[in-house]
C-alpha cells in the first residue's frame, strides 16, 4: 500500500493514492482501481461519505436523548427539575413550591448571610416548634441547635409517605420503596420525616446509660450513620404519660412547651396547629402515625441510591427512544432533501424535439462543477474558472445541468431540430398513428431508468386508450408489445399489473441489446425501478447480472413473450384495431394477430454504420460492428474506429484483454483507437478517464484527426487469429491535421463503432414519420406504409 500527494493541472493539490491492486481482465474490478483524472476533465466529484453523515446524525440523536430525559424528568414526580439548586429538597417542601428567596432572602450566595438567613426561615411558615426536651431547648438557646439540623434542607432526608389508601412509602432523596402490608388511613397524606442516626449522633452515643439509646432498633445497629432514629416526640409529646412525674402527676407545662395532650375529646387538640400544610400534618392522632413509621423504619432503614430505578429507568427509557426518534429523522430528512435535490422537476417523458444544448453565462458563472458533476455524459468541463460546454454531440438535452446550477448562469435552450426523431405526444403516442406509442432509446432519450419510465407510462396511456375503443372485438388484444429489450418489459409488467390483454413480440431473445453488449460492461451505476416488482436494486452491475434480473423477472412473473417473431408487417383497420403479421426467424407460415394499442419498443440500435473506405471480401471476417468477447482477442492487433461511448468500452475491454493469470504467455493486446475529431467529443466522464490512463501507461494510441482511407488483405507472416487462414489486413490511416500525411497500421481485428442508422424502414412500416428531413442514408424508404388509416 502506497500513498503520496501531488499538484494537478490547475496547480490544485491532488491526492494518489493506490489502495490496493485488481485484475484489470475483470470490468468491475477495473472500475474500482484508483485514476487519474483525465487531462483538463473537472476535479473529482465531491461525494458525501459516511464519515461525514454519521456524526451529524448522532449529535442530533444525542441531543435529542438529552432533551428526552430532561423533559421525563421535569415530568415526573418529584423531578430533577423540582429538586434542582444547592440540593434537594423534602417532598413536603417541593409541594409547597418553595424557592430560593423564601428562605434565603435576597442574600449573596455562598456567604454566611445566605447560611443564616435560613435559620430563622423555617418558623416564618412553620410556626414556633420548640423541642419537648430540655437539653435541646439549651442547645437551641445557644445557637448549637436549629431546625436545618435535624431537617436538612439541602442534605440527604429521609421519611415515610402514608396516603388514605394503598402501601406506605419509604422516600428518600435518592428514590421511594414501597413497603408492603402496611398503610395509615387517617383521611388524608401523613409525612413523617424520619432523622438519620448520625445526625443525632453528633451530640449522643450509643451507650445505654445516654438518653439517645431509646431512639434507636438495636436490631439496625449494623446500619451504623445510616440507621433510622426513631424518636418522633421531638415538637409534641405523644401520651400523657409522657408529661408526668415519677408518681405519675402531671408537670406544669414548660416554657415554650405545648400543654400535655389530654385524651379526652374537649381538649384533645389544644396548642395544635389548626390551619394550612402544618394543621394537616399535626392532627390529634398523629402519635399512630409515628407508630407505624418505626414500623416502616425497622422494614426498610434508609434508602440510598437504586432505590428509584424504576423511575430512573424511565427516564432512561425516555432518552434512549427521543434518541433513535432524532437519529431516524436526522436520515430521513437527509433522503427527503436529497430527494428534492434529484426531483427538482418532473421526470423527461420524451426527448426535445430541438436539439438542446446548455448555454452558460460567464460573467455569472461560479466555477463550482455542480453542472459537471450532475451531467452523466461528460459534456461539460469547466475551463479558466468558468464552465463551458466541452462536447456538444455528447448532449442529450436533460435539464439536470440547468437545474444544479446554484445561481441560474446555465440554461439549457433549444436549438435547430432533431430530425431523426419520432413525432409523439406528451403521451408518447405517434403524432402519425393514432393508437401506436413508442417507448425506449427509439424516442431519442437515452439511458435504461428513461427506457423503463417510457416503456411503463407507454403502457398506461396505451391500455387507457384501449378501452375506449368500443367497436373492437372481445377477443382482439389490448396491447401488443414489440421490442422485450428494458422498455418492453417495463411494458408487459405494467400491462399486467393492471390486468390488461397482451403479448411481447421479439425477433430474436429476451434483452437483446443487453446481450449485445460486451462481456463484464459495467451498464449503470443507479436503481432502477420497474413496475409489478419494485425497485431493481443494482450498482455498477455487469452486463451478465442485469441479464440474469431480467430473465429472472421474466419468468417469476411469468409475462407473455414470444421470442424469435420477426414483426414483418402492421395494418390499422378502419376500426382503429391493428393487425400484426409475424414470421418465425426459423421459417414456417406467417401468423397475424389483432391488438387495440400497440407500443414500439425497438430500440434505436438499428443498422450499424460503416466505414467510407471499402471493405474488401478477403477481410470482411475481420470487420466487425459489436464486440463480445474482448478476451478472444487477447494478444492480437486490433483497431478500433470511433471513440463513442461503445468504442472506448470496447477498447478499454480490449486493452485488459491477456492481462489475466489464464492468459500467461499472451502477448499484450495491441489497441489503436482512429477517430476524425481533435479531443474527445462525446462519452461518459469515467470511459474518458480510463482510456486517458491507458494511453498514458502505453496500454493503447489514440489516433486523433484520423480517418481510416484505405483497407487491404496482408498475406504472410505469422498467423494472430487461429480461425483465419490469412494474418487480418492494412488499414492506410490519413491525418486530417496539417500536411495530410498517412500510414499503414496492420491489424488483426478492426472495429467500426461509429454509430447507428436509426430503423426507419421498420417504423415507416408502422406510420411512423421523423420530425424534420433525414439524411440520405437515414431517408426512410420511399414506398408508403402498409398501414389503413
Amino acid at each position: 500500500m502506497t500513498s503520496g500527494s501531488d499538484r494537478d493541472g490547475r496547480g490544485g493539490p491532488r491526492e494518489q493514492r493506490t489502495m490496493f491492486s485488481a485484475d484489470l481482465a475483470d470490468p468491475k474490478a477495473r472500475s474500482a482501481v484508483v485514476r487519474e483524472g483525465a487531462s483538463g476533465h473537472a476535479a473529482r466529484r465531491a461525494v458525501t461519505t459516511s464519515d461525514e453523515t454519521r456524526p451529524r446524525h448522532f449529535a442530533i440523536a444525542g441531543a435529542a436523548g438529552a432533551l428526552g430525559v430532561t423533559v421525563a424528568a421535569a415530568l415526573a414526580p418529584g423531578s430533577i427539575v423540582e429538586r434542582s439548586g444547592p440540593g434537594p429538597l423534602t417532598p413536603s417542601h417541593v409541594a409547597a413550591k418553595l424557592t430560593c428567596e423564601k428562605c434565603h432572602g435576597t442574600t449573596t450566595v455562598g456567604t454566611q448571610e445566605h447560611r443564616d438567613a435560613a435559620k430563622s426561615a423555617c418558623v416564618s411558615c412553620h410556626g414556633p416548634h420548640p423541642s419537648t426536651r430540655e437539653g435541646h431547648r439549651k442547645a437551641a438557646k445557644n445557637g448549637q441547635l436549629g431546625c436545618p439540623t435535624c431537617h436538612t434542607i439541602h442534605g440527604p432526608q429521609q421519611g415515610v409517605r402514608f396516603a388514605d389508601e394503598g402501601n406506605a412509602v419509604r422516600y428518600g432523596t435518592s428514590g421511594e420503596v414501597v413497603v408492603s402490608g402496611l398503610s395509615f388511613h387517617a383521611g388524608r397524606t401523613v409525612l413523617v420525616p424520619i432523622i438519620a442516626a448520625k445526625t443525632c449522633l453528633g451530640c449522643h452515643s450509643t451507650s445505654p446509660s445516654d438518653p439517645y439509646s431509646r431512639c434507636t432498633i438495636a436490631s439496625l445497629a449494623s446500619e451504623g450513620d445510616h440507621a433510622p432514629s426513631v424518636c418522633f416526640d421531638e415538637h409534641q409529646e405523644a401520651l400523657p404519660s409522657d408529661a408526668t412525674d415519677v408518681a405519675g402527676r402531671p408537670l406544669p407545662p414548660a416554657k415554650g412547651r405545648p400543654a400535655p395532650r389530654d385524651p379526652s375529646p374537649k381538649t384533645a387538640n389544644v396548642s395544635l396547629p389548626k390551619k394550612g400544610v402544618c394543621g394537616e400534618q399535626h392532627f390529634p392522632d398523629r402519635p399512630e402515625a409515628w407508630e407505624a413509621a418505626r414500623e416502616s423504619a425497622s422494614r426498610v432503614p434508609w434508602v440510598g441510591p437504586g432505590a428509584g430505578r424504576s423511575s430512573a429507568l424511565a427516564w432512561l427509557g425516555a432518552g434512549a427512544l427521543a434518541s433513535a426518534l432524532g437519529y431516524v429523522a436526522s436520515r430521513g430528512a437527509s433522503a427527503l432533501r436529497r430527494r428534492k435535490r434529484v426531483k427538482k422537476g418532473p421526470a423527461p417523458v420524451h426527448a426535445a424535439e430541438r436539439k438542446r444544448l446548455p448555454v452558460i453565462d460567464t460573467s455569472t458563472c461560479l466555477g463550482c462543477y455542480a453542472c459537471v458533476d450532475v451531467c452523466p455524459y461528460g459534456v461539460l468541463e469547466v475551463q479558466r474558472y468558468v464552465a463551458v460546454v466541452a462536447r456538444p454531440d455528447a448532449c442529450c438535452g436533460l435539464l439536470l445541468c440547468e437545474q444544479k446550477c446554484p445561481n441560474g448562469s446555465l440554461k439549457v435552450s433549444e436549438g435547430e431540430l432533431v430530425a431523426d426523431r419520432p413525432r409523439i405526444a406528451d403521451t408518447l403516442e405517434s403524432l402519425d398513428v393514432p393508437g401506436l406509442f413508442l417507448g425506449g432509446d427509439i424516442t431519442g432519450l437515452p439511458l435504461i431508468k428513461n427506457a423503463i419510465l417510457q416503456g411503463g407510462r407507454a403502457a398506461e396511456e396505451a391500455i387507457a386508450s384501449a378501452k375506449r375503443r368500443a367497436k373492437a372485438s372481445s377477443d382482439d388484444l389490448d396491447l401488443c408489445i414489440v421490442g422485450a429489450g428494458p422498455s418492453g418489459i417495463s411494458a408487459a409488467l405494467r400491462a399486467q399489473e393492471l390486468g390488461a390483454r397482451y403479448v411481447v413480440l421479439e425477433q430474436a431473445n429476451v434483452a437483446e441489446s443487453i446481450r449485445s453488449f460486451p462481456r463484464g460492461k459495467l451498464v449503470f451505476d443507479q436503481p432502477l425501478e420497474l413496475p409489478l416488482t419494485g425497485k431493481l436494486w443494482l450498482e455498477e452491475s455487469t452486463k451478465e447480472e442485469l441479464l440474469s434480473h431480467w430473465l429472472r423477472i421474466v419468468r417469476r412473473e411469468k409475462l407473455a413473450v414470444r421470442e424469435g417473431q420477426r414483426v414483418v408487417g402492421v395494418e390499422r383497420g378502419v376500426d382503429g384495431v391493428f393487425t400484426v403479421t409475424t414470421l418465425g426467424l426459423e421459417g414456417g407460415s406467417a401468423t397475424t394477430l389483432r391488438a387495440k394499442t400497440v407500443v414500439l419498443a425497438i430500440g434505436k440500435r438499428g443498422t450499424p454504420r460503416k466505414l467510407t473506405a471499402a471493405v474488401p471480401e478477403a477481410l470482411e471476417a475481420h470487420v466487425h460492428y459489436h464486440l463480445a468477447d474482448a478476451r478472444t482477442f487477447a494478444g492480437s492487433r486490433v483497431v478500433v474506429a470511433g471513440l463513442g461511448d461503445s468504442a472506448m468500452e470496447a477498447a478499454i475491454a480490449l486493452a485488459a484483454a491477456g492481462t489475466h493469470e489464464r492468459d500467461a504467455g499472451t502477448r499484450p493486446t495491441s489497441v489503436t483507437i482512429v477517430h476524425r475529431g481533435a479531443t474527445y467529443s462525446r462519452g461518459q466522464t469515467r470511459n474518458i478517464e480510463e482510456v486517458e490512463r491507458l494511453r498514458k501507461a502505453g496500454r493503447l494510441t489514440v489516433l486523433f484527426e484520423s480517418e481510416i482511407e484505405r483497407l487491404a488483405p496482408r498475406r504472410g507472416g505469422r498467423e494472430t487469429l487461429a480461425d483465419e487462414a490469412d494474418s487480418g489486413g492494412l488499414a492506410t490511416i490519413r491525418s486530417l491535421g496539417k500536411g495530410g500525411s498517412s500510414r499503414e497500421i496492420a491489424f488483426d481485428a478492426l472495429f467500426v463503432l461509429v454509430g447507428n442508422i436509426a430503423p426507419w424502414d421498420t417504423l415507416s412500416k408502422f406510420g411512423v414519420r421523423p420530425v424534420g428531413r433525414l439524411g440520405p442514408d437515414r431517408q426512410p424508404p420511399p414506398h408508403e406504409p402498409a398501414v389503413v388509416r
